[in-house]
């Protein structure tokens, strides 16, 4: 018999192991659909699913008895999947000089924009992929540098799996 395990919700971009235990001497295992797993044929394959995918298990025992049963893997577009830090400081040391989106799974940046305390927006980019540093913010705003000080941020990103999602948050740029 086939024992599942609660269905996984992982991060778009990340892997998880399909939580599954057996009963009986199974001497076969097809998994399906194939692509997104490690291995069709093992026991314990992991998922790569780049979006939410229902896998169909059917195992046989050395007596020729088969079972069936599914497991869908839910992936998920969320802040988990975003990396943004807390504090950036634009001094040209070379670290963490542009405050720009990370992450995993993410697909595309649809808008990025930073405002200052008096909401006037000091910085704003659209439509570039994640992971760029050169498609971040300087610290500069109509060619001058900004005081040290707390900025609002908000962002909205299309992941791998085609969800979009909304963040927004603030960044303290330290001089």
């Amino acid at each position: 018999a086939i024992i599942f395990g609660d269905n996984p919700v992982i991060p778009a971009g990340r892997s998880t192991e399909i939580p599954v235990t057996y009963t009986g001497d199974i001497v076969d295992y097809k998994w399906t659909p194939p692509g997104s797993l490690t291995c069709n044929d093992c026991p314990f394959p992991s998922s790569r699913a780049t979006k939410t995918t229902t896998y169909s298990l059917t195992v046989t025992d050395r007596f020729g008895c088969t079972a069936t049963d599914t497991i869908t893997v839910f992936v998920v577009c969320q802040g988990r999947n975003l990396f943004l830090p807390t504090t950036f400081s634009p001094n040209g040391s070379g670290t963490n000089d542009i405050f720009y989106p990370k992450g995993t799974g993410l697909f595309n940046i649809k808008s990025f924009r930073i405002f200052n305390r008096w909401g006037e927006m000091v910085f704003e980019r659209t439509n570039f992929a994640p992971n760029q540093s050169s498609m971040g913010w300087d610290g500069r705003y109509k060619g001058k540098d900004m005081i040290s000080d707390i900025y609002v941020y908000s962002i909205e990103i299309v992941c791998s799996n085609g969800e979009t999602f909304l963040d927004k948050g603030d960044v303290m740029l330290l001089r």
